[in-house]
């Protein structure tokens, strides 16, 4: 089962790049746009779910040709174990996450300059707009541009931040993938 996590990450990953790649190619500030960066979990939630829907057909929950429905009269039928079911979507998550955070690294601190000096820009305005009106503003007005260059570190804790995320996601299509 790990097999099949493993080549959806992977293809679910490629999938996500090539998706924002093709946002940069049309307009780099539409790339960076929250838009944009939030409608890549639609990809990661169809990986998510094609990977638990081929697991729980192989391990035969989801076999109903005439042959399996005369066969689970004699026996019971074999119930997918809700731990493969959450794994599966878990790893792809996992996978798919870790090529965007390094994916997003990369093209912003190696690849293009001007693209990160965008989002400097961009996430400074958004954090002055976030914080208007409240006590916080005259620290965010303090900042420079690079205090929102991407670091390794902040990609990290983001990463593992969006783990707990994607493991709720994960469990929650556990359950709706064991009862089709």
């Amino acid at each position: 089962m790990n097999k099949i996590a493993t080549k959806y990450g992977v293809f679910t990953g490629f999938g996500v790049i090539l998706y924002m790649l093709t946002f940069y190619f049309y307009d780099k500030t539409i790339m960076r746009s929250p838009e944009v960066i939030w409608s890549t979990m639609f990809l990661y939630l169809v990986g998510m779910f094609w990977a638990a829907l081929k697991v729980h057909r192989l391990e035969g929950s989801s076999n109903n040709s005439i042959g399996s429905v005369l066969e689970n009269v004699k026996n019971e039928e074999k119930e997918s174990s809700l731990r493969s079911l959450v794994a599966t979507p878990f790893i792809v998550f996992l996978i798919t996450n870790a090529y965007y955070a390094l994916f997003f690294y990369w093209v912003m601190n190696v690849f293009d300059a001007e693209l990160l000096q965008v989002h400097q820009e961009l996430t400074h305005q958004e954090m002055l707009d976030y914080y208007k009106g409240t006590d916080k503003i005259s620290e965010v007005r303090k900042n420079v541009s690079t205090d929102y260059t991407p670091t390794l570190g902040a990609s990290f804790t983001k990463y593992i931040l969006g783990a707990i995320g994607g493991f709720i996601l994960s469990f929650l299509m556990a359950l709706i993938v064991r009862r089709t």
